[in-house]
């Protein structure tokens, strides 16, 4: 029957109910006898009502229903029709089905000549509305329902909102009720809740939608909704899309191509289907929408930010997620101490009791003090996610004192990750990610600079990272850029010579950047690799709420520094780093010049006087092997003026004058013989 029940049934008038079924077999040998004889062994339970012989001999068989069922053209009246294929088993019953007729709807029968009883009985109306419910439960009815994430309950709250007390149960997905926009409607299981609408039992309509039933305002609030969280929680960096998933830590960002994200829309109900009339689908949409409203420069693991954008220098940087450091173990009534590590982190209280005493057990420089006093900072700039800049944290000590057991498993450990830096600072490889998304970076007992040059290059590399806090991230494949650095640099060296080569030139500025640690020949008895890693994973979050707990001494406090706490320099260490190196060699040099000048005066020439080219000549002259030390005289001068910095020698400048005959002159170092400057 068709919405005007007068008129033939077209694309005009469409079925809205149906109250029974015709089916087409095209065998040519029908008879009237034949048609009787299906009562006999009949291949499903559903009888049909009445059978005839078309003019071709020819059949068609006739179900009736007990009353009329509402049918939609499109997906509905065609699953249902699936359905009732596979529950009356239709071609089964006579030879030539003809499944097209069946299929089209609005198809016109010829009665035929013989008309025959077969006696099946009228289908139960709760029999065929089971059958539409199954035949149509997962299928999409409402076209532009993928446009929409409306959750059920929302729906049950308007519909009690503008119908009150029109549907007493439950309202959930499959329950049955009146259909309770229509005031007239009064069978209690007339209509069952979809996820997209209501299926209809009774009425004209076979499925009602939940814009039919509330309105466009309604379902448009929702489509607000899907849109907007999609858009708040991804973004785009002119290559890959990067949705936020959730987990117990609120949510990580993944990384999807083009195909893959597209298949993420799908599943989060972003139709790709371009409706009628318009140019690009509802995905296509989505899509455009994130490249237009959520572009970022560049998605980077940021050390110790917060996930999600962050503004840096001008441009945008997506925090795809670095990591984090350990959460800290429960406050207690009182301020954790020291002491209580030996119930709460005996192992690594145990550890830091020895790693820094002399011969007499002692500390008496406070080394763990200052190094605790940078670790607190660094770890509670990371777990606030507000970071601090830090100093470069040398350790120097005899093998197997702990140095490498400190740096990577107590405070990578505690920061949440340590990353081989030799590479990158010692070796200049330019792949660096891997360093720049570490919140420490460490180098481990290695090999120093090979000449001045490069012993240079790795000074000024400490230096501008500490100063600045940023770092060249690259990758292959993946856009290079500069990002924001608030980690820490650790190196470990043993105490020979050629490991002590490793220590940074230490001038004056740069000597606020850098502390200097010597662990004790105490022998630490570590357990076996495994069992450490378990202690450390069961103590480091209480040894993390002492840091949180403790005060900082009076002797490590410093408001000169944008560091926090006061530089510590080891005295023999500082003494090294003044005797290692190109400065080193130069100071070798000069010594024995100044002894032999001072000898050939007589020692009655108190210093030396002459410029840095004319230094850098005479030293040359005398030995062969310090050209190839120190290969130019910038280089030379450089060396010269750091040794001047860091008072091993009395050095002095005479700068010449900025007028008169004398201007053009360069200016000239004045350099005391060690042993007359004294009687100066």
């Amino acid at each position: 029957e068709g919405l005007s029940p007068v008129i033939r049934i077209g694309k005009d008038n469409p079925p809205v109910k149906m109250h029974g079924l015709i089916v087409d077999y095209d065998n040519r040998a029908t008879t009237a006898d034949r048609l009787r004889e299906l009562s006999d062994h009949p291949p499903c339970e559903w009888l049909p009502a009445y059978g005839s012989v078309s003019f071709r001999k020819g059949a068609k068989l006739y179900w009736l229903f007990e009353k009329p069922i509402p049918v939609s053209p499109g997906v509905q009246v065609k699953k249902f029709l699936e359905r009732l294929f596979k529950e009356l088993r239709l071609n089964q019953w006579l030879a030539g089905y003809d499944a097209g007729a069946t299929a089209n709807i609005g198809q016109y029968y010829d009665i035929g000549k013989e008309f025959v009883a077969i006696g099946g009985a009228p289908i139960k109306h709760a029999v065929l509305a089971h059958w539409a419910w199954e035949a149509t439960r997962d299928a999409v009815l409402w076209t532009d329902s993928k446009r929409y994430d409306i959750p059920i309950d929302e729906v049950a709250r308007e519909m009690q909102e503008r119908f009150p007390g029109r549907w007493p149960g439950r309202f959930v997905e499959g329950a049955r009720g009146v259909r309770f926009w229509d005031p007239a409607a009064d069978n209690p299981t007339g209509a069952q809740v979809r996820r997209d609408g209501m299926t209809c039992y009774t009425g004209d309509r076979a499925f009602m939608s939940w814009a039919d039933i509330f309105g466009s305002a309604f379902v448009s609030r929702f489509a607000a909704t899907k849109t907007s969280e999609l858009l708040d929680n991804t973004y785009y960096d002119g290559k890959r899309y990067y949705a936020k998933v959730p987990d117990e830590e609120g949510g990580h960002y993944v990384a999807w191509d083009k195909a893959d994200f597209s298949q993420y829309l799908k599943v989060k109900g972003f139709d790709p289907v371009r409706g009628k009339g318009k140019t690009c689908s509802e995905l296509d949409e989505a899509e455009i929408a994130i490249k237009s409203q959520r572009l970022v420069d560049y998605a980077k693991k940021l050390v110790h930010f917060p996930r999600g954008l962050v503004q840096w220098r001008g441009k945008k940087y997506l925090n795809i997620g670095a990591p984090e450091p350990i959460k800290p173990a429960p406050r207690k009534d009182t301020k954790m101490s020291w002491s209580d590590g030996e119930q709460y982190f005996p192992y690594i209280k145990s550890f830091m009791d020895v790693f820094f005493t002399d011969d007499k057990g002692e500390d008496e420089l406070n080394q763990r003090a200052f190094l605790f006093a940078w670790l607190k900072r660094f770890y509670e700039g990371g777990l606030s996610l507000t970071p601090t800049q830090g100093q470069v944290v040398i350790i120097a000590g005899h093998p197997n004192k702990g140095k490498s057991f400190f740096c990577e498993g107590i405070v990578g450990g505690l920061m949440g990750g340590c990353e081989e830096g030799t590479s990158y600072l010692v070796d200049n490889v330019r792949w660096t990610e891997d360093v720049a998304e570490s919140p420490v970076m460490y180098v481990g007992d290695s090999r120093a600079a090979e000449d001045h040059r490069a012993s240079t290059a790795f000074s000024n590399q400490l230096k501008r990272i500490v100063a600045n806090a940023t770092l060249r991230s690259a990758q292959k494949f993946t856009k290079e850029t500069d990002v924001p650095w608030y980690g820490r640099i650790m190196i470990s060296c043993n105490l020979d010579a050629e490991s002590l080569n490793i220590l940074p030139n230490l001038e004056i500025s740069n000597r606020d950047k850098v502390l200097m640690f010597k662990t004790s020949s105490v022998q630490f008895p570590f357990p076996e690799r495994r069992k450490s890693e378990e202690l450390l994973k069961k103590e480091l979050p209480f040894f993390a709420r002492f840091l949180l707990d403790w005060d900082l001494p009076e002797c490590v406090k410093s408001q000169m520094t944008r560091f926090g706490i006061e530089k510590f320099q080891h005295p023999e260490l500082m003494e090294a780093a003044s005797t290692q190196g190109s400065t080193g060699i130069l100071l070798d040099y000069l010594l024995s010049f100044l002894k032999a000048d001072a000898a050939a005066a007589g020692h009655q020439r108190k210093c030396w006087i002459g410029t840095s080219a004319e230094l850098y000549k005479v030293l040359a002259e005398s030995d062969q092997q310090f050209g190839k030390e120190l290969r130019t005289v910038r280089s030379f001068q450089t060396c010269l003026g750091q040794l001047k910095n860091r008072g091993v020698l009395r050095i002095d400048e005479e700068k010449p004058p900025r007028h008169g005959s004398n201007a053009a002159k360069v200016k000239k170092w004045v350099i005391w013989h060690p042993e007359l400057e004294e009687e100066s």
